[in-house]
């Protein structure tokens, strides 16, 4: 009888452990956007409640990309005669952002510096989209799919 009720409270601990790790985490699908004809990117961040792993993120991109979103559900607008190309990647990061919504009319006035290294992201709000490859530039030559710049209309939400 007293294993039992032991088994029982060290499964409500670890329960309660595992809560707490995700509640410290935000784990997101960074799309980064880059269109044709300009030296200029945007960035959004996604994420969902129902995405909490790396692992569950990476099978949503990898799912989204060949058949169709179900998570981290958009479509980015096209103007004519114009391309672009998204890169995503899943990250934990320790900041909570807005929703974004492709379909707002807010501009993309935000600008974020985003550091990725061993699938956690850094991401810091900077002055300008200038003075954001300032700070790539001193780190390295160019920008990269670890580190680089981004207009966003999303808000950071906590830190």
């Amino acid at each position: 009888m007293d294993f039992k009720v032991s088994a029982w409270l060290l499964l409500a601990l670890l329960s309660a452990s595992n809560l707490l790790q995700a509640a410290e985490s935000n784990i997101m699908m960074i799309a980064k956007v880059i269109r044709s004809g300009t030296t200029m990117s945007q960035v959004v961040f996604f994420n969902s409640k129902n995405v909490t792993t790396l692992e569950r993120c990476k099978e949503e991109k990898r799912l989204g990309i060949s058949y169709g979103w179900r998570e981290f559900n958009h479509r980015f607008n096209k103007k004519a005669g114009q391309n672009f190309q998204v890169h995503y990647q899943c990250v934990d990061s320790n900041l909570t952002l807005s929703k974004w919504s492709g379909a707002t009319r807010r501009k993309y006035k935000n600008v974020y510096l985003v550091k990725i290294e061993n699938e956690s992201a850094v991401i810091s709000l900077t002055d300008s989209y200038m003075a954001c490859i300032k700070k790539v530039r001193s780190i390295q030559p160019e920008e990269s799919s670890s580190l680089f710049c981004g207009n966003s209309n999303q808000a950071i939400t906590s830190s």
